[in-house]
């Protein structure tokens, strides 16, 4: 769960020492902005403070300019994603109210460089279908291993706020404004509870209350999303006219995968193929995968497709690069020792059955979970973990209607118990704001929330005036989807995604801006089918080239592909766009 861009595993370089909280400047490979680095040591059990101890990873953005004393502490989601992981996004879109204040990212205990409770991820494609948690064999000796250096009964979300608030005390700040994204909000939420003194301000994207007993409602909100999706088709001309029985092809392709499973055609890494069989629920899961994002837009004319050719080729590759990314990037161990502490205990069957009956998805997340968790070490929550918070805080809620893991009433579920908040929801949502045309609104919004430390007086009318972004229809190469992004280095430095605009001309967007899903160019797009990203904006599986040095025509009728980077013109390899293959699930060298 996630709704803010990952961009690249952060590189250190320890590069000399700066002043103030021990803090020392570091560089993150690939970006020019200043970067402050420490690691804060901390009791692995903080309620008896003593025994073993862990580091924790800190790097912080230090504001510029007449900076705020007030820094943001960014909270990533998952369970199970390192923080610093979104250091350089952040930093290429530092502007505004964030600015002027310091961003810190602490890698939650588990992950990244804060004790990491990572499993090793299987290298055969084959292994993430039938399953979306790895093998009990995998997981069995995945905890041998970290038993070793760890217990994970102790990697909770209350145990991460105790670090967060030694951080914070480490690094000599007073209340701080706090962001966080899906299962980030849940962090948010409890250092509300723990430590409301020391909290100016709260911003959650795709919050979810505290008994939200993940994954008992993941399927319910997956139908639902779905839903809304194939309403938003019949509302839409162009869709409904291409694809009018969009919801009982999408009925008829989960009941020939309930009857058999299907052999199914799959491209590695390195352009080899390998059969797989595709049940119900990896088609299932694959589809709300890309409900998180942009690449819903693509979702009924891949049904109809799949539907009139039985060719479930583009859904088993979605699948494979969504488990292969939720596998390298997302700490498992950490992933269980949080759902298996606070969620997975507290799911009835009478209440399973009841949420996740006649949904695509069934019962099988909550039995994943399950299967998993009876082999996963089971850590202790306070007595009030499941209650609601109720505060007097400022918070700003984020949510979209087509969100298939937090929509928007958890995050109604949320504000209800606070006196100060607002709720911003794009019609056309995803996961948090995912799958927007841009970023501007939510991004203005939240600037003038971080400004002002309030809610009273705070506009949300912008979210009225945007509109969504055009489903993709098959054969028609003037609207967005289907064609993917490219992205390169310009001359300022900043990444850029570039995909077809209206008439087949070209856009330039602001990577980390941007949230695209994995999307590919029709059969007209010569040699060009090769990039996709997810939901999160990860670069995932690159297959083929972008033209050639001799600058193939790539803008259809239009002359030579060109890449603009600042005043200067060059040709998209020149730019740096990715030529070679990249494995599922792993981050691409980019020149």
């Amino acid at each position: 769960m996630k709704s803010i861009l990952i961009l690249a595993a952060a590189s250190l370089v320890w590069v000399g020492q700066a002043s103030g909280q021990g803090l020392e400047a570091c560089a993150v490979k690939g970006l020019s902005a200043r970067v402050l680095c420490t690691q804060v040591e901390v009791p692995e059990d903080h309620r008896t403070g003593g025994g073993h101890s862990i580091e924790l990873r800190v790097m912080v953005l230090p504001g510029v300019g007449e900076r705020d004393p007030d820094p943001v502490f960014i909270i990533s989601g998952g369970p199970g994603q390192a923080a610093t992981d979104l250091v350089e996004g952040y930093a290429r879109s530092k502007k505004g109210a964030w600015a002027t204040r310091d961003l810190v990212f602490v890698d939650q205990r588990g992950t990244g460089g804060s004790n990491s409770l990572a499993c090793e991820v299987p290298d055969d494609p084959a292994a993430f279908f039938g399953r979306v948690l790895p093998s009990d064999e995998t997981l069995h000796s995945c905890l041998l291993q970290l038993m070793s250096h760890a217990d994970p009964r102790l990697y909770t979300t209350t145990q991460t706020v105790e670090d967060l608030e030694a951080v914070r005390r480490s690094l000599g700040y007073g209340a701080i404004n706090i962001s966080g994204g899906s299962y980030g909000t849940r962090v948010v939420l409890e250092y509300l509870r723990r430590h409301p003194s020391s909290i100016r301000t709260a911003m959650m994207s795709g919050a979810v209350p505290p008994d939200f007993r993940a994954p008992l409602m993941y399927a319910g909100y997956a139908q639902r999303a779905l839903d809304a999706l194939f309403e938003d088709c019949r509302q839409d001309p162009a869709c409904h006219a291409k694809y009018p029985e969009v919801a009982e092809e999408w009925e008829g392709l989960l009941y020939r995968l309930h009857a058999s499973a299907a052999r199914v055609r799959l491209e590695g890494p390195g352009g080899d193929t390998t059969t797989v069989l595709m049940s119900a629920h990896d088609l299932g899961y694959a589809v709300r995968s890309m409900l998180y994002g942009a690449e819903a837009l693509v979702v009924p004319s891949r049904i109809h497709e799949a539907a009139t050719s039985g060719d479930l080729s583009f859904f088993a590759q979605s699948y494979a690069r969504r488990a292969g990314f939720v596998w390298s990037a997302v700490s498992v161990g950490l992933h269980l020792s949080v759902f298996c502490s606070e969620d997975v205990p507290f799911i009835g069957d009478q209440e399973m059955t009841a949420a996740t009956r006649g949904t695509y998805l069934g019962t099988y997340l909550v039995d994943e979970y399950r299967r998993a968790c009876r082999l996963w070490p089971r850590g202790e929550i306070p007595a009030d973990f499941l209650e609601p918070v109720v505060s007097d805080r400022p918070v700003l809620v984020l949510s979209g209607r087509r969100d298939p893991s937090t929509p928007t009433a958890t995050g109604a579920a949320v504000l209800a118990y606070f006196s100060q908040g607002a709720h911003l929801v794009h019609h056309f949502g995803g996961h948090g704001f995912g799958g927007t045309p841009d970023q501007e609104c939510a991004d203005r919004v939240i600037r003038r929330f971080l400004a002002s430390g309030t809610t009273r007086g705070l506009d949300l009318g912008c979210v009225d005036s945007e509109r969504p972004l055009p489903f993709r229809v098959s054969g028609d190469p003037s609207v967005y989807p289907d064609q993917v992004m490219g992205w390169y280095r310009s001359e300022s430095g900043d990444r850029m995604l570039v995909s077809p605009g209206p008439g087949g001309g070209w856009r330039h967007l602001d990577f980390t801006a941007a949230d695209f899903g994995a999307l590919e160019f029709g059969p007209d797009g010569e040699d060009a089918r090769f990039l996709a990203s997810d939901h999160g904006g990860h670069p995932l599986l690159f297959r083929g080239t972008v033209g050639s040095r001799s600058r193939t025509s790539l803008r259809r009728g239009r002359g030579p592909f060109q890449v603009r980077g600042g005043s200067s013109r060059r040709s998209a390899p020149e730019a740096g766009v990715p030529t070679g293959r990249s494995g599922y699930g792993r981050r691409p060298r980019v020149r």
